[in-house]
């Protein structure tokens, strides 16, 4: 928010200059990011009389110009600005002066013609293109002739530049620093002053504007303010050059006497004002009211765009005449042939003011301050401000009435509080005289009962809405650099971690002993992805307002983000990777908290092992990834066992080499290789992914930890190889066998696999015979052996080898 601090200081007796106050607002109120000085670096320019203008030969653009740089003497300065004529004030910029860009200007000449200076544009004095009016965007800025500088003397003081300004990056609750007014206040409060209010005196004619025009509101609740006035026989010009200093000081560029009336009242008192083309409205009627779904409009900046039932409209009792709030109909606009003008000061529901903004990227000053809040007392001041400087800069008769569509009342919240309460929460002795000081210099209405103090929030300062606030006030109009500084004394009460949060420490460090590199992603993923990789999207939080469309889905899985990841390593020569991530996902839905967030952990093998001087690297397959699964299953100390399932619902994986983790029948998680379709679609290499509901392994009890004496006898290990159907899995036999609980059997390891033909695996196991107490009989071991054996031939068909 830029402030002019020559504008401040029409309303406030200021001596002190920018960088004091901005010191001072910084320490006290709000951060200043930057203090501006328009005329830093120029000199020696001046105000010149053009008095006579001719073509130079053999040029089609460049003139001649004879201008009065000093009283009764003149300059022969050469201009290729296509709009310089006699009797125009211009700039000039003399030999030896300084110009935008520390640029010198010097006397020289011009296709043999001698130029003594240079007539400026604006942009050439430093103006950003933005805020110079249009009709001066291809050539030099000429003062307008009622102004009638002084011919030499220093033209920058005529164009407002003689200003300091001060640029205040405000936090979103201080709306009330959005306007001159409300600064005025804040920094009248810094130094113990009080501003004087703008002074106007309307002169209205008794009309039948109530007749000709009527006006409703479809929700009060909605537009709990609605009021306009009418202004006939306007004459629409160019405004003074006062009026311009203003508004391009603050960023704005001047458009017409009305319109800039307008903008100046919005910066003045921070009330958003519109202005109609009365006769453009030939209905005589004024609707305010829902948009329809499909509605069209076509705003100031002719652009049409599409409306939908939640914004809000102002409309002609038909079609929408202005985006409430936002922006008004291009077809409703002052235009030059304008001669009746309807002045509308409203205000609107915030909330919807910010949804139809947002969405369709219209965030005008105006709509940013419906956003903020906007003071309900100075609603017909403002109105009736903008029709007195409108009649006073482009003439007219101001309608005796003004008619109101909606004119609710704004409840004030009062409080009471002592200094005793505000010194215990700023932790420094405050007397009641000081509170009130502070209140009296905020311009706060108060009310003292003995050591009580009854405090009545204004509505310009839509912030204040407790006790947090009110002392907040106090402690920073006392300063913060002079609070005392003290560490808090609190009892230090070590911090216990939570099973899951014990679980996912566990989870981080099994996989980072496992060699795997840690990822983190966004929870937030496109519906784009999710269309494309899943289409089990049922049960997918779709975000109502998303910030970009990249982010906008609540992921259900992690697989996205890490086949991402693997994407864009791959891209830059990662030939292997070995990833993992934890962290959250969502399903359910955001109505009636249906949503459900699970902790899981991901983890990716892609590509092709490193070669070694062994081994040739081999692509990494599901066996790999397999025996990871084991590893963490085992480290993590879950007393039950869990088995694979072929098959997954999922479409991410490869339909016939996934499957579904288990335990007890419940499933938490899924281990398999991407599917092919979607591997060419990212041109993945070879890649096998697992994940698991870290919550759902918090259901299962913990396994015994317990110390086992090593054994003094030599284990014994039998090696069994057989042919199985394809149906059948490792998984399959290893289960069947361990739930044969043969005695001495310690374990049952796989150590080779081969597929003959496609019909069967060959599996080949290694069993290990131990027992502590005395060593195996052959008997013994070839009983257990052909236990095990019958129990496959049986159960799997199995055929040994």
């Amino acid at each position: 928010m830029l402030i002019s601090l020559n504008w401040v200081k029409k309303y406030l007796d200021l001596s002190v200059n920018a960088k004091e106050l901005a010191a001072k607002t910084t320490m006290t109120s709000q951060e200043v990011d930057e203090i501006i000085i328009p005329s830093l670096g120029l000199k020696n320019i001046v105000v010149g009389l053009v008095h006579e203008v001719t073509q130079m030969p053999e040029s089609d653009h460049l003139k001649l110009c004879q201008v009065e740089v000093e009283p009764g003497e003149n300059k022969q300065i050469v201009c290729g600005a296509p709009n310089i004529q006699s009797g125009q004030y211009v700039i000039v910029a003399l030999p030896g002066a300084r110009i935008k860009d520390n640029v010198k200007i010097k006397r020289g000449k011009m296709r043999g013609y001698e130029s003594n200076g240079m007539i400026c544009s604006l942009e050439e004095i430093g103006f950003a293109n933005s805020v110079v009016p249009k009709e001066y965007l291809d050539g030099i800025y000429y003062f307008p002739a009622e102004l009638k500088p002084e011919i030499g003397a220093n033209a920058l003081p005529y164009l407002g530049m003689d200003d300091q300004i001060i640029d205040l990056d405000l936090t979103p609750n201080r709306g009330d620093l959005q306007s001159i007014m409300g600064a005025c206040y804040e920094f009248g409060a810094f130094y113990q002053k009080k501003p004087s209010l703008p002074q106007f005196s309307l002169n209205v004619k008794k009309d039948s504007f109530s007749q000709d025009t009527k006006v409703s509101v479809s929700d009060s609740k909605l537009i709990p303010i609605y009021k306009l006035r009418r202004i006939q026989g306007v004459k629409i010009a160019p405004s003074p050059q006062w009026l311009r200093n203003c508004l391009w000081n603050v960023g704005v560029r001047p458009i017409n006497n009305v319109v800039d009336v307008t903008n100046y009242i919005l910066y003045l008192y921070g009330q958003p004002m519109h202005a109609f083309d009365y006769d453009t409205i030939k209905s005589g009627e004024v609707l305010v009211r829902n948009a329809k779904d499909g509605e069209i409009i076509k705003t100031l900046d002719g652009v049409e765009r599409e409306l939908q039932r939640r914004d809000l409209v102002v409309t002609d009792g038909t079609k929408p005449t202005a985006i409430a709030g936002v922006m008004g109909d291009f077809d409703h606009e002052i235009t030059a042939k304008t001669t009746s003008v309807l002045l509308e000061s409203a205000i609107f529901d915030a909330r919807r003011i910010r949804e139809t903004a947002k969405r369709l990227g219209l965030r005008s000053e105006s709509s940013i301050r419906f956003e903020r809040g906007i003071n309900p007392d100075t609603v017909q001041t403002a109105l009736d401000h903008a029709a007195c400087l409108i009649q006073e800069l482009a003439g007219g008769e101001i309608s005796e009435e003004v008619i109101i569509g909606s004119n609710e009342e704004f409840p004030t919240y009062s409080l009471e509080t002592s200094a005793k309460r505000i010194s215990e929460k700023i932790g420094m002795e405050v007397s009641n005289d000081q509170v009130i000081e502070i209140l009296s210099n905020l311009s706060i209405p108060y009310e003292q009962s003995e050591d009580q103090i009854k405090v009545t929030f204004p509505h310009r300062r839509p912030d204040l809405m407790g006790e947090e606030d009110l002392i907040e006030e106090v402690a920073r109009m006392i300063g913060y650099d002079k609070l005392p500084m003290t560490l808090p004394t609190a009892q230090v009460i070590p911090a216990l971690f939570t099973p899951l949060q014990t679980m996912v420490k566990r989870a981080r460090e099994i996989m980072i002993g496992c060699g795997f590199e840690e990822i983190l992603n966004y929870t937030l993923v496109s519906k784009r992805e999710v269309d494309n990789l899943d289409q089990v999207i049922d049960d997918t939080i779709v975000l109502p307002n998303p910030m970009t469309e990249d982010h906008e889905v609540l992921r259900r899985s992690m697989v996205f983000g890490l086949l991402n990841v693997l994407h864009y390593n791959q891209a830059r020569r990662s030939k292997f990777q070995h990833l993992f991530e934890i962290g959250h996902t969502f399903t359910g839905n955001l109505k009636n908290d249906g949503q459900i967030e699970h902790t899981k952990l991901a983890v990716a093998l892609s590509g092709q092992f490193p070669d070694t001087w062994q081994h040739k690297g081999k692509n990494v397959d599901f066996y790999d990834l397999s025996g990871v699964l084991a590893t963490f299953m085992k480290r993590i100390g879950i007393s039950k066992e869990y088995s694979l399932v072929p098959g997954s619902k999922s479409q991410i994986f490869h339909p016939g080499q996934a499957a579904t983790i288990m335990i007890d029948q419940e499933e938490i998680g899924i281990i398999g290789k991407i599917n092919p379709k979607i591997a060419r679609q990212m041109d993945l290499a070879p890649t096998i992914i697992f994940e698991i509901d870290l919550n759902q392994l918090l259901h299962y009890p913990r396994a015994k930890i317990s110390k086992v004496e090593v054994s003094k006898l030599n284990p014994v290990d039998r090696d069994l190889s057989l042919f199985v159907d394809k149906k059948y899995c490792n998984q399959d036999l290893v289960a069947a066998i361990n739930d044969l609980k043969i005695p001495n059997l310690v374990n049952v390891k796989l150590f080779d696999v081969y597929a003959p033909n496609d019909e069967v695996n060959s599996f080949a196991y290694s069993l290990t015979f131990l027992n502590q107490e005395k060593t195996l009989t052959d008997q013994e071991i070839n009983q257990a052996l052909n236990e095990v054996t019958k129990m496959l031939e049986d159960r799997f068909a199995a055929k040994i080898r």
